[in-house]
């Protein structure tokens, strides 16, 4: 019964700490970037708002409390932190294992590296190493945020740019292809001018930062395809919120029955969402569903009301859901 509770507190601070404020007006807006600026980086540089909004969506932060460092290069570690951090969970849990030997417990980058692991995200420098404290490379990047769209379970699918960069005269590696392609038609890189996109170079922070904000923008308008494995043998349904009246603790259902759990999975993966809006602190979430695969690991779990679901930090409105509510509430 606690466990349930405090699945529910912890979600809510993180809905709370990674919410990007209401800003009232372009004056508020540009305010509140000047709230988040550094001391080394200044108005007139290009990626001067994707820092300060990086910092702002808690996404990246300075390198100190005063400087940002534009120009240092990151390493395959950072990089999949601030990745991470643009993900809400939803109560996911993923293996503490990890088949990389250089990954050491109680770092800073523990939980977003075995993250990646767990969902395909990286494979590493070999089978046995992750790459500990080598710079990333930029065709490195484009592919870890590749593989986070093209998720087993929630494909995110960003829109064409109106004015994309043209085809890039160097080629990267065979691996990273179809990534870098995906990632100049839908404007999230745009090479390093000269029709060039230089995929062994190392990125810098300036970099990363106009990376990601690219790609949380892109994310507003994306079209999110569910594609949950059949491979599920249960599904749990929680009414999260407590009776403010009579105290009475949260509800909590499962699905098992196998046939009943097929139909559900193929409703679900039939259903297109798109227009996303940030997520408000004071939005509430009623329930959640989790989804379990025949060795009892949830591998999927989503946040969701009547009219919306919850995803990395956006709320969308679908009724796909609407079936457990029902469920949960006749039982």
């Amino acid at each position: 019964m606690k466990k349930i509770n405090n699945i529910f507190i912890i979600l809510a601070v993180i809905t709370l700490l990674l919410s990007e404020p209401i800003l009232a007006s372009a004056n508020d807006y540009q305010d509140n970037l000047n709230s988040y600026a550094y001391q080394d980086i200044d108005s007139g540089d290009w990626f001067y708002e994707a820092a300060v909004r990086a910092k702002e969506l808690n996404i990246m932060t300075g390198m100190s409390q005063k400087n940002f460092e534009p120009d240092t290069l990151v390493t395959r570690e950072m990089f999949l932190t601030a990745l991470e951090r643009m993900i809400i969970h939803n109560g996911i849990s993923f293996s503490t294992f990890s088949a990389f030997s250089d990954i050491k417990e109680d770092k800073y980058y523990t939980k977003a590296v075995k993250w990646a692991e767990y969902n395909g995200i990286t494979k590493g420098i070999s089978a046995s190493e992750f790459g500990i404290g080598l710079n990333v490379t930029r065709q490195q990047i484009v592919t870890f945020i590749y593989r986070y769209l093209q998720d087993g379970y929630i494909k995110i699918n960003l829109k064409p740019a109106q004015s994309p960069a043209a085809e890039f005269f160097d080629s990267p590696s065979e691996y990273a292809k179809e990534a870098v392609d995906y990632m100049r038609s839908t404007g999230i890189i745009d090479g390093m001018g000269d029709g060039k996109f230089e995929p062994d170079a190392p990125a810098t922070r300036a970099q990363i930062a106009a990376m990601l904000v690219r790609l949380y923008d892109a994310m507003r308008n994306a079209d999110f395809e569910f594609n949950i494995s059949p491979n599920i043998s249960k599904i749990e349904v929680v009414h999260q919120i407590s009776d403010p009246l009579t105290g009475q603790i949260p509800k909590s259902r499962f699905i098992t029955d196998s046939s009943e759990i097929a139909d559900i999975i193929n409703q679900i993966n039939s259903t297109h969402i798109t227009s996303g809006t940030d997520i408000e602190p004071a939005d509430g979430w009623e329930y959640v569903a989790r989804f379990s695969d025949k060795q009892g690991k949830i591998v999927f779990a989503v946040m969701f009301t009547e009219s919306y679901i919850k995803e990395s930090n956006f709320r969308f409105e679908t009724n796909a859901f609407e079936r457990f509510i029902t469920f949960i509430n006749n039982n």
